[in-house]
């Protein structure tokens, strides 16, 4: 096998902070996922002599390969310009374009060169996602408990990236960064322990919002990106003077976008008020978060441009705004007491978790019991999470959760014992829902809990909306280590570097290095 790097990047969720996360003072709780979008880098052969033309040395050819997709393969050249120029040209004629593909990849070439490495090799590159971040084949369950449909790992989706319907897990974020990092590391043949040095993984999130933003042709709030390389975390977003000057430039040379974006710019130095935060967040133990895609869509682009309009014309607005703010923030105090709680008396959290998860959250009676609680305090600042933004979408004239989602929630919460709650992600709409419940069970996601078997078969019975509860896999999971008090959380982690083979079927679904990266081209 030729050289191979594999970095893979997971997905979000986020819980609490849509539409106040985009603005830098205000924290955003955010869940990294277990599904994650994986990159394969190799190098490819480079023939002795250009395709079209017998006299010159041949530019380099990278060919980017989505296996799941229908006609989802992109050939560039890679054309050094004069001035510290690295031009990337799409060679196929009439080929699909790519827009996150190629600025990530022109980004993650430009900043190697400036940095030493420039590309020696042609390049063969397979981007693939877990199921999970796209929908899969609709249908009902094959049992009353609401078992999902499962395909096989990487599954063929038998359409085109176009058409496809996806699950708002952010696919395009975790996609870009996987490939800004896969493709960084190839080239600068970093070790596994460089690749997650604190310094490379924040030149990696740099130059991925740089290609995300240039994709999408705007700076978003970053959260999902974020997410990929950190994992979950309290989000405080970077100001958006950190790419603005370089998305302004058609096209940046090599040297000018390594100086904008590396960790020691003035702009991105952690001292900075201008280059944002990160903060540790995750769920406590016992707590399992469920996720169902809503099969219909946003429109969100339109969904946050009404609602800064209305923030920017309301004169009450502010009121509203700081009250989720609040809320938000106590939403991530509270989990993190629960945290400290479960390390400090461990058997009481889990007596108590057990406890409750029998019962409807309705009956959680106040107490003194430390858990009961904090879980009670957790209960009511999502709901007033929840009450809050849907009063913002009513003010903006927006469904941030809209009354199908609303009262599909409610029967989950109402009907099943051990919810502690549940919400829209981000800037909400039709795209998807979260429910956390208490995990009994103490098998750390090995089994499904009854609220979750609840809750799938509910999901399933829905006639408002088309729901399909997100595979086993999508579980996030919090739990103890098996041999210490020591909390384990598989959602903590984002970017990560494997071993091809250790990827179950990963290497199946990948193209085979030795394919021409000529074939078909004139």
């Amino acid at each position: 096998m030729s050289r191979c790097t594999t970095v893979s990047c997971p997905g979000k969720v986020l819980i609490a902070g849509g539409y106040l996360v985009l603005e830098p003072e205000n924290g955003g709780l955010v869940v990294a996922t277990a599904s994650r979008f994986y990159t394969v880098v190799r190098d490819a052969s480079t023939p002795s002599a250009s395709p079209t033309s017998s006299s010159s040395a041949p530019e380099l050819r990278i060919k980017v390969n989505s296996p799941q997709f229908v006609e989802a393969t992109w050939i560039y050249e890679a054309r050094v310009q004069p001035k510290e120029g690295l031009d990337l040209v799409q060679v196929q004629d009439g080929a699909s374009k790519n827009p996150f593909v190629q600025e990530a990849l022109e980004a993650a070439l430009k900043v190697s060169t400036a940095m030493g490495k420039p590309p020696g090799n042609n390049l063969l590159i397979d981007i693939v996602g877990d199921n999970d971040f796209y929908s899969q084949e609709r249908g009902k369950p094959s049992s009353s408990s609401g078992v999902p449909f499962n395909p096989p790992p990487f599954a063929h989706l038998n359409t085109t990236l176009a058409k496809v319907h996806k699950t708002g897990l952010g696919s395009s974020a975790a996609m870009v960064t996987s490939l800004v990092a896969g493709v960084l590391l190839h080239l600068s043949g970093a070790s596994q322990q460089e690749a997650l040095d604190q310094k490379t993984l924040r030149l990696f999130h740099n130059v991925a919002q740089y290609a995300h933003s240039r994709a999408q042709g705007k700076v978003g709030s970053g959260f999902d990106v974020s997410a990929a390389i950190f994992g979950s975390q309290v989000y405080y977003r970077f100001a958006p003077e950190c790419l603005q000057k370089l998305l302004d430039q058609a096209n940046p040379s090599t040297s000018s976008l390594l100086a904008g974006l590396s960790p020691s710019s003035p702009l991105w130095k952690t001292s900075s008020r201008t280059a944002g935060r990160v903060e540790p967040f995750s769920l406590p133990p016992m707590l399992t978060m469920l996720l169902a895609d809503v099969y219909a869509g946003s429109n969100t682009p339109s969904m946050v441009k009404n609602v800064l309009k209305w923030k920017a014309s309301d004169n009450d607005s502010d009121v509203l705004w700081s009250q989720v703010r609040d809320a938000n923030l106590h939403l991530g105090e509270v989990f993190n007491r629960l945290q400290q709680e479960a390390v400090k008396n461990k058997q009481q959290y889990v007596e108590c978790i057990k406890r409750l998860a029998s019962m409807n959250s309705a009956e959680w009676t106040v107490s003194e019991e430390p858990t009961q609680s904090l879980l009670i305090e957790a209960r009511d600042t999502i709901q007033l999470i929840r009450q809050g933004m849907k009063a913002m979408g009513t003010a903006a004239d927006v469904p941030i959760e809209p009354d199908e989602q609303t009262r599909l929630i409610d029967r989950c919460i109402s009907r099943c014992n051990g919810v502690l709650g549940g919400g829209v992600p981000g800037a909400g709409g039709y795209d998807a829902l979260w429910v956390i419940v208490l995990d009994a069970t103490e098998s750390n996601g090995a089994e499904a809990t009854p609220a979750e078997s609840q809750l799938r078969s509910l999901w399933h019975e829905s006639t408002e909306m088309s729901v399909r509860p997100l595979s086993s896999k999508a579980r996030i999971v919090a739990g103890f280590a098996e041999t210490t008090d020591t909390i384990t959380n598989e959602n903590l982690s984002g970017l990560r570097v494997h071993d091809l083979r250790d990827v179950t079927r990963l290497q199946d679904v990948v193209q085979d290095a030795s394919v021409s990266l000529y074939t078909g081209l004139p």
